[in-house]
């Protein structure tokens, strides 16, 4: 694969962090893990290497759920909506040890390493500064997405 295009920090997610209960993350002893995110699941490899931390299959949706009931300690999560972890209870640590947390959250666009024609064809047409500024007013509400 070749990278073709890459959009710069926080394109992706704003950052991953470790979700825990308010007080308690120096005493993870289970963490809950997404198998079927790639991103989760590299980034709480990376955070917890070779920690002795159990890794409990459960499905993103129901992450903070899992931890406010006590099924798992924490999760590694990209957290949106900081006032939601307030009112359960939760607390969220950006990851920062590794620059493996900022590379994750970025946006890229890979191609075929011999698709030539696509590499110039992504490199000539897209304006990433305009790309990034209707990102930006996306996210602030200025503006509505479009698909």
């Amino acid at each position: 694969l070749c990278l073709a295009l890459e959009l710069g920090p926080h394109t992706y997610v704003g950052e991953h962090q470790l979700i825990c209960r308010k007080g308690e993350s120096a005493n993870v002893k289970r963490v809950g893990l997404d198998n079927r995110s790639a991103d989760q699941k590299i980034m709480t490899d990376v955070f917890f290497g070779g920690s002795d931390v159990e890794r409990v299959d459960l499905s993103y949706h129901e992450s903070l759920q899992r931890i406010v009931k006590g099924d798992v300690d924490a999760v590694i999560w990209n957290v949106v909506a900081e006032n939601e972890l307030t009112m359960l209870g939760l607390e969220a640590t950006p990851l920062t040890d590794d620059p493996r947390f900022l590379q994750a959250t970025e946006a890229v666009v890979l191609t075929r390493v011999d698709d030539y024609p696509m590499q110039q064809l992504l490199r000539a047409v897209v304006d990433k500064h305009a790309l990034l500024a209707h990102q930006q007013r996306v996210v602030s509400g200025e503006q509505e997405p479009s698909y």
